[in-house]
C-alpha cells in the first residue's frame, strides 16, 4: 500500500515528520518498508509550447520553440501529443532525470539532434518518475505559472507500507489515518455519511447464490459529461503510482483507495436488460476484460452479468463490453461484497491480481459498500454533472 503524506493530511492533522508517522505506524503493525520522495527535480520548470514546426530532418521529430518566462528556447521533440499553447514541464539544461531502464540518472545536454539545436527536454510523466505513462508529454493545467518548479506542484513524500493480511482496513488512507489518529489522540476529519435513499426490496439486482455475494449496492447516475479529471484528483492517483483514466474511472480508482471499497463503473446503456446478475461463470464461458484479454473463466468464477452475457469479472476487473468511454453519457455504479475465497481462487487460476482483488480477498466489512458507493456517487454529481433520480439499490442477504 502506497500513502501519500499529503494526502493523509486531508483527513488528520499531524505535527510529526515523516520518519516518526513512518515508525509509529510499524509500531502499530504496518510495516513502512521504503519513504520514497517523488516529483523534486532540481531544474524541472513549468514552460509553455510558443511554436512548432516539422523538423527538416526527421519526419516523427517538430521543433519547438519553448517560452519558461523568461527565455525562449529550441527543443527538438518526438512526442505525438505536442500542441502550440500548451503548458508541459521542461527539463533545462544540467538537470539530472530518472532513468528507470537502470535505476540511474541521465543529465540534460544542450544538443543537436538530426543536425538541429536542442536546449532542453519536454518531458513525460514517466520521465519525470510521477508515473508509468510515457504515450506522450505531460500536459499541465493553464493556470500553472511559467517558471516555477516542478517541487511547487508534484513533490511527495509517500510511504511504502506493508499490510498485514489481517487489516483489509489499513489498505486505505482513511484507515491509516484512524490508526494515527487513535495512536496520538488527533481528531479523524473523515465521518461519511451515506447521502441517498435507499431501496431494500430491490428487482433491479439478482444474486444467484447469497455464498457468492453477501452485499450488492448499486445507483444509475445520468447524463454524465465524460472528461478529464480535475488536476487534484489526478495528482492523488498519480502519488501513488495509479494512471488517471477520465472523470467516472477515477473516481472509483480514488475512493477504493481512499476508504478501501473497490467500486466499478459500468455504461447503463450498454448493459443488454434492466437487470444486473450476480452468478456463477458457465462452462467455458468467456469474457473480454478491460484489459483486451478474451478469458476463458475458470469454473465457479462470480461474475456480473446481463441477461445476455458477462459483463464483469466480479471483484477483480470490468468487462469490455460495459466499458466507460468518452460516448457514455449514463452510468451504473456497483460497490459490492463478494466471496473472498471464490475472487482468490479465480485471481490466482487466471494469474490476474489487481487493486480491487487484493483487497476482496481479505474479508471486506459489507457494510463498507453502501459508504463507497454514495461516496463515489457524490463526487460523479460534482464532477461530472451527473443526476441521480433512484434510489440507492441494495440486495444485502
Amino acid at each position: 500500500m502506497k500513502l501519500s503524506i499529503n494526502w493523509l493530511k486531508d483527513y488528520i492533522s499531524l505535527n510529526k515528520s515523516v520518519d516518526e508517522i513512518a515508525d509509529s505506524l510499524t509500531m502499530i503493525g504496518n510495516e513502512v518498508e521504503e519513504i520514497m520522495t517523488t516529483g523534486d527535480i532540481p531544474g524541472v520548470i513549468v514552460a509553455e509550447i510558443k511554436e512548432i514546426i516539422p523538423h527538416p530532418n526527421a519526419d516523427k521529430l517538430q521543433l519547438t520553440k519553448i517560452y519558461d518566462g523568461k527565455n525562449t528556447l529550441s527543443v527538438v521533440c518526438g512526442a505525438p501529443n505536442i500542441k502550440e499553447g500548451q503548458k508541459i514541464f521542461l527539463a533545462t539544461i544540467g538537470t539530472n532525470l530518472p532513468d528507470p531502464n537502470n535505476n540511474s540518472y541521465f543529465e540534460i545536454k544542450k544538443s543537436k539532434i538530426r543536425g538541429e539545436l536542442s536546449e532542453g527536454m519536454i518531458c513525460s510523466e514517466k520521465e519525470l518518475g510521477i508515473s508509468e505513462d510515457h504515450e506522450g508529454i505531460m500536459v499541465l493545467p493553464n493556470d500553472y505559472e511559467l517558471g516555477t518548479s516542478i517541487s511547487n506542484y508534484y513533490a511527495e513524500t509517500i510511504l511504502d507500507i506493508d499490510v498485514t493480511p489481517n487489516r483489509v482496513d489499513c489498505l486505505s488512507v482513511v484507515g491509516l489515518a484512524r490508526d494515527l489518529s487513535a495512536k496520538f489522540s488527533q481528531r479523524l476529519n473523515f465521518d461519511y455519511q451515506v447521502n441517498y435513499p435507499i431501496e431494500e426490496k430491490t428487482s433491479i439486482i439478482a444474486i444467484e447464490d447469497k455464498d457468492i455475494c453477501f452485499r450488492y449496492t448499486g445507483i444509475q447516475i445520468e447524463s454524465v459529461n465524460i472528461k478529464e479529471s480535475p488536476d487534484w484528483l489526478k495528482k492523488r492517483l498519480i502519488s501513488i503510482g495509479e494512471r488517471p483514466i477520465n472523470n467516472i474511472v477515477d473516481i472509483t480508482n480514488y475512493v477504493m483507495f481512499e476508504i478501501g471499497q473497490p467500486l466499478h463503473a459500468f455504461d447503463q446503456d450498454k448493459i443488454d436488460g434492466s437487470k444486473i446478475y450476480v452468478r456463477k461463470s458457465k462452462s467455458k464461458e468467456k469474457i473480454l476484460t478491460l484489459d483486451g484479454e478474451n478469458r476463458e473463466l475458470p469454473k465457479d468464477s462470480i461474475v456480473i452479468a446481463d441477461q445476455k452475457s458477462p459483463i464483469g469479472l466480479a471483484g477483480i476487473m470490468g468487462g469490455k463490453s460495459s466499458e466507460i468511454t468518452s460516448d457514455t453519457t449514463n452510468v451504473f455504479l456497483e460497490a459490492a461484497n463478494f466471496n473472498s475465497s471464490m475472487i482468490r481462487a479465480t485471481s490466482k487460476k487466471l494469474g490476474l491480481s489487481t487493486e480491487a482483488s487484493m483487497r476482496f480477498e481479505r474479508n471486506l466489512d459489507p457494510k463498507l459498500a453502501i459508504y463507497g458507493l454514495s461516496r463515489a456517487a457524490d463526487l460523479i454529481v460534482e464532477l461530472a454533472g451527473g443526476k441521480i433520480n433512484q434510489k440507492i439499490q441494495d440486495n444485502y442477504p
